[in-house]
């Protein structure tokens, strides 16, 4: 016999031998990656659900978005309205007033 395939059969015996004398840690390493590799596919499963979810809330908060900029102009535009009111009176007022305090001097 070589000593080629004897060295070659010592390290297989002793590799086998290590792997046996390891064999709890392994099972309980290879059961903690399955359980890893498990959670792993269902937390690609739910960020892919709350892809979607967003997906589809973005064109309802676009729309929301164009009614609350569309409301605002409205709003801004019927503010500025009133506040031409409020100023063509309280312009009067004032001019009454100082034709009040023009008479006494």
């Amino acid at each position: 016999m070589k000593v080629k395939p004897f060295i070659l059969s010592s390290l297989v015996g002793a590799a086998l031998y290590k792997t046996y004398e390891n064999r709890l840690v392994l099972k309980h390493t290879l059961k903690a990656k399955r359980e890893l590799v498990k959670k792993s596919q269902e937390d690609i499963t739910t960020i892919g659900h709350n892809l979607e979810l967003v997906k589809e809330q973005t064109g309802n908060i676009n729309q929301i978005s164009q009614d609350l900029t569309y409301k605002f102009r409205v709003f801004n535009t019927e503010a500025q309205a009133t506040i031409q009111e409020i100023k063509q009176i309280l312009s009067k007022y004032q001019k009454d007033s100082a034709q009040d305090q023009d008479p006494q001097s």
